[in-house]
């Protein structure tokens, strides 16, 4: 049985003509979709499991072509039927050299469909069950692999009869974002795949895979070799990563013991932290060159990659208790990423906005909102703390960009505001000066004497015999 077959046609008669003629071609089928051009198509491919296609060459948006093309990139790549017009044959035969499973020419015949539907079906069928018996043997595997510290005699003989069978008595591991390999087995990971390839494929895949940025064990002959071809393989997947090699097959050099410090200190956390601290105040470009220096060190291979990824772990971390805003899900695993050009392009955009974020508009709208707190609130027992949660900033940001903002700190700026208000009341009143000190957010008479003649140089009372005057 097929699943699911997906028609792609831009005219809208002959795609529906196409899937009533699947549905009643006398094999059992269970979904049909339809699509009118080669971008949807594509977004349909991402989310749902087709077994077949049977697409139109010449499409508007993303043509056959380019479609069978894209294909490429899925985990599962469904059997193509290519459609089209008598005068696209030069296309068609590009297409087959794509691995188009077949071509029919408009106008298409119910026939034709029955035919080509009841053949693929075969097929099909033949690929699924290569597909369980693949996925039970690597699930199996990758448990041993992952899980397993030991296994027992009996567990280890038959994964290794296990492991014959699908690659033979030779071996390679690779590790990638979307290596590609046709034989052997293929384990999914959350954020790469595991690829196991027979001994006598590894030339055609090395060269498959030159510019995947992939890690690729050394040869290996028994089951109890796997873990260590996993860890050679991930070990250079990682530097493949670090220093966007497409396929590394041997472990790199020790950097210059002074450059490993140097780049040590820049991924040390307390120098992650300041560098987060400091990115609300410093401009756009001074972060960026902060961040420039540690890349680099990475790129060169000064720096380890779990040194890499825990100056990245804790960046994050850092920024998202400092500034309470939540980071994009991909930078937290940066091996999300196939390599690190793509992640550090990433990564700056993100620094570039939350730099302007934080600075300009941004910290000039939260600073007007303090001030405003300030003033309606200033007499009442005011803090740094209780302005700075009241305008959802880190305490030590939100002191910094004040002063920056008013060119006074914090408690310079409370003082001025009650001292002004006193001097009127003392002016216009006849409070006594208990009560204005008091009035004005004071809890202690004497707190309020030493810090009015502090910054007026007088007391109170000679203020007011001056006012009076």
């Amino acid at each position: 049985m097929i699943d699911t077959i997906l028609v792609v046609e831009d005219e809208k008669l002959i795609r529906q003509g196409i899937a009533t003629m699947i549905k009643r071609c006398g094999t059992e089928v269970g979904r049909v979709l339809e699509c009118p051009d080669g971008e949807k198509a594509f977004e349909i491919l991402q989310k749902e499991q087709v077994d077949l296609v049977f697409t139109d060459i010449r499409m508007p948006k993303l043509n056959g072509i380019q479609l069978v093309q894209k294909m490429q990139q899925l985990d599962e790549v469904p059997f193509v039927v290519a459609i089209s017009g008598y005068d696209d044959f030069d296309y068609a035969v590009q297409m087959l050299r794509r691995g188009v499973k077949e071509y029919i020419l408009k106008p298409v015949e119910r026939e034709q469909i029955r035919e080509v539907v009841a053949r693929l079906d075969e097929e099909i069928s033949r690929k699924k069950k290569d597909r369980d018996l693949t996925e039970n043997t690597g699930s199996r595997l990758l448990k041993y692999l992952l899980l397993d510290k030991d296994a027992a005699p009996g567990e280890l003989e038959a994964l290794e009869n296990l492991l014959t069978g699908r690659v033979g008595k030779e071996y390679y591991v690779m590790i990638g974002k979307m290596p590609v390999a046709a034989d052997g087995i293929r384990i999914s990971l959350q954020e790469e795949t595991i690829c196991i390839i027979p001994g006598d494929k590894i030339e055609a895949v090395m060269g498959e895979n030159a510019d995947r940025y992939v890690g690729l064990s050394d040869r290996k002959t028994t089951i109890t070799e796997l873990k260590a071809a996993f860890e050679e393989a991930n070990v250079r997947r990682r530097r493949a990563f670090l220093l966007r090699e497409g396929l590394v097959r041997e472990d790199g050099k020790e950097p210059p013991a002074r450059l490993a410090e140097e780049a040590a200190r820049m991924a040390d956390p307390a120098a992650i932290s300041t560098i987060v601290q400091r990115l609300g105040v410093a401009g756009e470009d001074e972060i960026l060159r902060e961040w420039d220096r540690f890349f680099t060190a990475a790129e060169r291979g000064y720096l380890s990659y779990d040194a890499f990824e825990g100056a990245v772990r804790t960046f994050c971390t850092e920024f998202t208790s400092f500034y309470k805003r939540r980071i994009p899900e991909e930078l937290i695993r940066p091996q999300s990423f196939a390599h690190l050009g793509e992640f550090r392009q990433r990564f700056d955009a993100f620094l570039r906005q939350m730099a302007k974020e934080l600075s300009a508009d941004g910290s000039d709208r939260r600073m007007q909102e303090a001030i405003a707190y300030i003033r309606e609130n200033y007499k009442k027992d005011l803090s740094l703390t209780v302005v700075s949660n009241e305008v959802s900033m880190n305490y030590t940001l939100f002191s910094a960009q004040f002063k920056q903002y008013t060119g006074s700190n914090f408690v310079n700026y409370v003082r001025d505001l009650r001292i002004a208000e006193a001097k009127r009341l003392l002016a216009d009143t006849d409070m006594r000066v208990a009560e204005i000190g008091n009035a004005v957010g004071y809890e202690s008479e004497k707190h309020f004497l030493k810090s009015f003649k502090s910054a007026v140089g007088v007391t109170p009372s000679e203020y007011r015999k001056n006012a009076s005057r």
